[in-house]
């Protein structure tokens, strides 16, 4: 699976979670992940890609645009959050 396959597959299912179907745990525990840690109160799950997916929760109503669920590209150029805001290394946003 690429990067760009995880970050679209995250995203959708966070988009498409409601309180009855939590499609965002779902679509993160489907991937295949080289490692998964807990840290400063946050889930990291680590792909063979490069690609890191760190988040305050795995239930989608709990994580916030101040709090978010984001996705630090392999060669750490970009961070992706899951409400589709891009930073690059510089703090740049990309709407």
């Amino acid at each position: 699976m690429t990067q760009r396959e995880i970050i679209d597959r995250i995203i959708e299912a966070f988009e498409s979670s409601t309180h009855s179907h939590n499609a965002f745990s779902e679509a993160i525990e489907s991937i295949e992940w080289a490692n998964k840690f807990t840290a400063d109160g946050e889930l990291y799950f680590c792909h063979e890609s490069g690609l890191m997916l760190t988040t305050p929760s795995l239930d989608p109503f709990r994580v916030t645009k101040e709090w978010p669920a984001e996705m630090t590209l392999a060669n750490m150029s970009a961070t992706i959050d899951v409400f589709g805001r891009a930073h690059d290394m510089f703090g740049v946003s990309y709407a």
